[in-house]
């Protein structure tokens, strides 16, 4: 890594010497030795940086070169900064023939003393580095010149990133390991806990992926849970991330308690797999306490741990481990054979000689095998694969065989990516990074710059793109446009970059104490983190105007923000006490938040800043001026309505992020300062808005997330012209165009966008704009580049003919909300990759697909698989005509107040439909062709009193049914009798329910969950004995049941049993104790009720018994006291409450409605 760092600092040697200023002539020679010493030391670089893995004298030597280096590129940048803000403030510099600098710049004394203290330094630290110099001779270094490949990573041009690679001597693992989980662990009444053991990097976690993900273990368990586990087991840490893994929201309660219950909701009544990745904790009694809530679930739940740690598996396991060996050399050549030669090994017959060899070197260790056949990919030179297989480093002392192998890969690396692979050192072992933000701090940091052909930001992808291929980087998470968002680093990974980085790069530890010095350059409090804000399930675009409502996005990030205050508050003083030690701190990630006045002024008195991480923030205070090194600052999700204008005076910004601002009202009135501005980032500021003027100035601003139009001049839509703007645009507030010139001279068409969001915004300064569709016309985006387009708010009559365009070859998703004039939606059939569809609040609208120019519609929507119809009141059909070949993919389908569709054509993938409020019985009657169909669910429909007959008859792979507030509803359909695949049925507020009908009750033979809600007409009947099947009942809010039905009794498979606000329910039948399975009885509001029968005692498997709001029976249950508590002793999870527990059922959920970003 020092010979990246010496690049650099000679790099901006360099720069600053070529501006010839008249400022730094007085140390203009020191510039010119100093390169010339660098460039003398450089030489022998690649000699030291392998020499240091053998030779501690080598490596204390290079610390001391970077250190110093380190120094002097600060030096250099404080002249850089000097330089600019010479230039803003008035003064031109330039060449000898061309300065215009008065009498007044070169000799004000602010000058004077800048130069004097500057040349004082550069001589310190040229006296420094002719000692380091002078040191280097006693290491009898040699100077080493690998060969350079010409531009930037040419093979990438024309390659994308592959997949992982296929895993090979596995299987054998695999399917024992699986056929336990299926076979006998699933007899088993206690919780089943099976370790795999094995070294570091043999593919323990591969291993368990693939099992995880098996169709077997898909089918036979009801929840899968992923939990990463590493180095921190504490009860509280251990519940949560279990909980956000289940459920994929972020958990709130602090305490223990209202944690474990939570838990306890999720596990209960569940055949769950849970699989512990990377465990190290080896204190019993740790794991004891986390078992004892994890023993809730159901008959075969099972956990799969993965350790290094023999000790570990002997604590956890309730089994022998399964010992994970190495691979045989024949399973190793091959992993390493993939890697290194793709399909073209008979080429290069002469260095398969050599690579069987270097992977019998590997020792049969899957991550050095992938490591190596990375490396050697793009070689094709013998000696280049004798270099490898010869190196010292495979015979160093106490190595096992993936160190040498990850750090010969680390030393072939180009210059540029050693520096930015050690960086990933400031993030914690197993810590999901963000790809964006990595990258954002590489540029922050200098590690990356633009040349004449890229940008930074492209090169930086470009290096990311390249160290995940030679394996550094793995577990990619994408978003809906298969773009990579998040990715991980092996643990062995990350013990390499933190070796190399040492002290350069801090992550406080477990009790959040930092091990600072001097030479801490770069610092992150991850630890600090109490969840993982990262959605396992789902990636979301940013600037999406769709919003699920059981997912709401604002709801959950203020859960996440509101965690452990008082733990933060308590770690944040710790940090100030630790910051002042690192004086030349150049990047902090802070997590932890905290009062701005507690930790703020310690942070901000890093004066040599380059990249700041500064969520959260309730104020920012006006010395966030003084970083003027600052390149790069994160404020998102921060609760201020203003920024200070003392912002604007870092004039070596670069990136600024304040996603999730929501309370931002304005933007400092002089942003169009910060000249070197190339990202402003405001997703989600819903309060802003007005811009400041002129952003039209900002010449290297390249992303610009959103723009409030203005009506002044330097506010107008025509401020983007000279913009080259890429990525994701959010355009606010279009109805203040007035001229269509205006928006001409936008240039869309120019910018290279990948998601735009035009909008229209309706209040009372709303006025009527004649000329809305050539402003909509004129601002046509480049077409060839778009993958998302939105337009909400639009009152024009017709869309522009550039929304039927046919290049837009890789549009995946189109959203049109709220443009109640128009007549007609663009033709958009035949685009190729057209995935998502959403159209809203259009009155107009008859077809989705017209065919008005006669050119058919055979084969339209080919690639669709999402279509969301809401507030469509005139809306017919999906099509004019139904043909073959339409809407093939379309997988699921939402329709809320559509009252006119009649019907729908076949749709042969539909999986999930989903209706909403008034319907045509003409729709209901078409979804008896979709035998695809496997979830169906109606909401909100106050007139539907019966379903259409033979609505459910062809439906044969139905699994769940959902029906939510249709309170009219008398029946269900009759046609459940040949619906054996149905597995959970949800009804909730059905007000004039009285009953399943006999014949329905009885064709439920794989029914697995019945939930009736708010039902208060519903009664049982004897027909239920046939549900032989069913694993859990809930029956809530019913005044006419008087007693449980003796029917249940042969609910023989019964687990959970859930009874909930009913009245007049007198006492319970001492038949229950024939339910031998039942593990779960919650009573919740049963008033009459005082006692539980004799018979509770024979419920062996009862688990959980909870009683809430029912005075007398709580009483009769109370502990040691209660006239029933020896009926109930022998249930381990007992919980009695005089308030009442509100039970949510499992329906109602999963609508999605169009919402303006």
């Amino acid at each position: 890594m020092a010979e990246a760092v010496i690049e650099v600092v000679l790099n901006n040697l360099s720069s600053l010497a070529q501006k010839k200023l008249d400022l730094f002539l007085s140390f203009d020679q020191d510039l010119k030795s100093l390169a010339s010493l660098l460039t003398t030391i450089k030489a022998t670089l690649e000699d030291a940086e392998e020499k240091q893995f053998t030779d501690r004298a080598v490596k204390d030597w290079l610390i001391k070169l970077k250190d110093a280096a380190h120094v002097l590129n600060d030096i250099l940048d404080e002249c850089s900064t000097q330089a600019l803000e010479l230039e803003h403030g008035g003064f031109t510099c330039g060449p000898p023939h061309k300065v215009q600098s008065s009498c007044l710049s070169s000799f004000h004394p602010k000058h004077v003393a800048f130069r004097y203290n500057i040349a004082k330094k550069m001589k310190k630290i040229r006296k420094r580095l002719d000692e380091i110099a002078e040191e280097r001779t006693k290491f009898h270094l040699t100077e080493i010149v690998r060969e350079k490949r010409s531009g930037v990573f040419d093979w990438r041009q024309t390659t994308s990133i592959i997949s992982q690679p296929q895993v090979y001597g596995r299987d054998e693992d695999r399917d024992k390991i699986i056929d336990f989980l299926v076979g006998d662990a699933s007899g088993f009444q206690n919780l089943s806990v099976y370790p795999i053991v094995g070294l570091g990097g043999l593919g323990k976690t591969t291993l368990t992926q693939l099992i995880f993900n098996h169709e077997k273990i898909v089918d036979h368990f009801e929840l899968r849970i992923w939990v990463c586990v590493s180095e921190d087991f504490s009860l509280k840490r251990m519940i949560r991330s279990i909980i956000e893994s289940a459920s994929g929201h972020a958990s709130a309660d602090l305490e223990l308690e209202p944690l474990q219950r939570r838990l306890v909701e999720i596990l209960q009544r569940k055949r769950y797999l849970l699989v512990l990745d990377d465990v190290w904790d080896d204190e019993q009694g740790n794991w004891q306490r986390l078992k004892s809530v994890l023993a809730c679930g159901r008959e075969g739940a099972s956990v799969l741990v993965t350790t290094r740690l023999p000790k570990v598996a002997a604590i956890m396991g309730t089994r022998p481990p399964h010992d994970l060996s190495i691979l045989c050399d024949t399973d190793c050549w091959e992993m390493f054979r993939e890697r290194a030669f793709g399909t073209d090994e008979d080429e290069h017959a002469e260095l398969v000689v050599i690579g069987k060899e270097i992977a019998k070197k590997c020792g049969g260790v899957p991550l050095a095998a992938i490591a190596l056949g990375s490396l050697l990919r793009f070689k094709r030179e013998e000696k280049e694969w004798l270099y490898v297989l010869e190196s010292n480093l495979w015979s160093l002392q106490g190595e096992n065989t993936v160190m040498p192998a990850l750090r010969l890969s680390y030393l072939n690396l180009p210059i540029k990516l050693r520096q930015c692979f050690a960086f990933c050192a400031l993030f914690p072992k197993d810590e999901l990074i963000k790809k964006q933000f990595l990258i954002d701090l590489w540029m922050a940091n200098g590690f990356i710059s633009s040349n004449e052909i890229l940008e930074a930001e492209d090169i930086g992808n470009e290096v990311w793109n390249e160290l995940y291929w030679r394996s550094f980087f793995q577990d990619i998470m994408t978003d809906e446009f298969g773009k990579i968002i998040y990715f991980k680093m092996h643990d062995l990974v990350h013990d390499l970059a933190q070796s190399i980085s040492e002290e350069v790069c801090c992550v406080t530890n477990d009790n959040g104490m930092p091990s600072m010095s001097e030479r801490t350059r770069h610092l992150s409090n991850y630890r600090l983190k109490s969840f993982n804000e990262v959605d396992s399930v789902q990636v979301c675009f940013c600037i999406s105007i769709t919003c699920s409502r059981s997912h709401d996005a604002t709801t959950n990030i203020q859960c996440m923000f509101d965690l452990c205050p008082r733990i933060q508050d308590a770690k944040a003083k710790t940090l100030s006490i630790w910051l002042p030690a690192a004086k030349s701190l150049k990047t902090c990630i802070m997590e932890v938040s905290a009062d701005d006045d507690q930790l703020s002024p310690y942070i901000l008195k890093c004066y040599s800043l380059r990249a700041l991480d500064f969520e959260r923030r309730k104020k920012l205070s006006s010395s966030i001026g003084r970083l003027k090194y600052l390149r790069y600052l994160n404020l998102s999700n921060g609760d201020f309505q203003t920024l200070p204008e003392s912002l604007c005076k870092l004039k070596n910004l670069q990136m600024i992020n304040l996603d999730y601002c929501q309370s931002l009202q304005k933007l400092p009135n002089s942003l169009v300062q910060l000249k070197a501005l190339i990202r402003l980032s405001l997703r989600a500021c819903r309060s802003l808005s007005n811009f400041p003027p002129h952003i039209g100035k900002m010449a290297s601003l390249r992303t610009l997330s959103m723009y409030v139009v203005g009506k002044k001049r330097g506010l107008l839509l025509a401020e983007l012209e000279q913009l080259n703007l890429k990525g994701d645009l959010y355009i606010k507030h279009l109805e203040r165009v007035k001229c269509v010139m205006d928006a001409k001279e936008a240039n869309m068409s120019s910018k290279h966008l990948n998601q735009l969001l035009l909008s229209w915004e309706r209040n009372e300064e709303s006025v009527s704009q004649e000329n809305v569709e050539e402003i909509l016309e004129a601002l046509q985006p480049l077409t060839q580049k778009l993958q998302s387009l939105g337009v909400a708010g639009y009152t024009g009559e017709q869309f522009p003919q550039w929304m039927s365009s046919p290049s837009f070859k890789y549009l995946n998703s189109l959203e049109l909300v709220d443009c109640k004039s128009c007549v007609h939606l663009p033709r958009v059939g035949k685009l190729p990759s057209l995935k998502k569809l959403t159209i809203s609040n259009m009155m107009h609208i008859i077809y989705v697909q017209e065919n008005s120019n006669g050119d058919g519609i055979v084969g339209c929507f080919m690639a669709l698989e999402f279509l969301l119809l809401e507030k469509l009141p005139n809306l017919k059909r999906l099509s004019w005509e139904d043909r073959e070949n339409m809407f093939p993919r379309l997988s699921t389908l939402q329709i809320t107040k559509c009252p006119k569709l009649s019907g729908l054509p076949y749709l042969p993938s539909l999986n999930d439909m989903r209706v909403r409020e008034k319907c045509n019985q003409g729709l209901l009657s078409s979804i008896h062709k979709h035998q695809s169909l496997e979830t169906i669910r109606f909401a909100h429909n106050e007139e539907l009193v019966y379903f259409p007959d033979r609505m459910l008859q062809n439906l044969t792979s139905l699994k769940v049914l959902d029906i939510f507030e249709l309170s009219k509803l008398e029946k269900l359909p009759t046609e459940f009798v040949s619906l054996n695949s149905i597995q959970e049925i949800y009804i909730s507020g059905s007000n004039s329910l009285k009953s399943l009908p006999d014949e329905v009750l009885q064709g439920l033979n794989s029914l697995k969950i019945l939930d009736i809600v708010r039902c208060p007409k519903f009664n049982l009947s004897a027909s239920f004995q046939y549900l032989t099947c069913l694993e859990k009942l809930m029956i809530e809010s019913s005044s006419e049941i008087e007693g449980l039905h003796e029917a249940l009794q042969h609910m023989t498979s019964l687990q959970s049993l859930i009874l909930c606000d009913l009245p007049n329910l007198p006492s319970l039948p001492d038949w229950l104790g024939n339910l031998g399975l039942l593990h779960e009885l919650i009573i919740s509001k049963c008033p009459k009720l005082s006692c539980l029968p004799m018979s509770i005692q024979r419920l062996t498997r009862l688990k959980s018994l909870k009683i809430y709001g029912c005075p007398e029976l709580g009483k009769c249950c109370q502990k040691e006291t209660g006239e029933d508590w020896q009926k109930i002793a022998h249930v381990q999870d007992i919980e009695i409450q005089n308030w009442v527990m509100h039970i949510i059922g499992g329906g109602g959920g999963g609508y999605s409605s169009a919402k303006l970003f």
